[in-house]
């Protein structure tokens, strides 16, 4: 009994780990692409050539 619950918790140990990786991979993937686009819209900008219509 005492290796069953030696498992579980390791497990959730895991898992809350693993949980947490895939959260900042997530997070850092939406701040890079709000970065390329404020990056993009500025070229577009200072290159004349904004298409957006704004």
């Amino acid at each position: 009994m005492q290796a069953v619950k030696v498992i579980g918790i390791a497990a959730a140990v895991i898992g809350a780990g693993l949980l947490s990786a895939g959260l900042a991979a997530v997070g850092a993937l939406a701040v890079a692409i709000k970065h390329a686009s404020e990056d993009m819209r500025n070229w577009e900008r200072w290159n004349d050539n904004d298409d957006r219509g704004a």
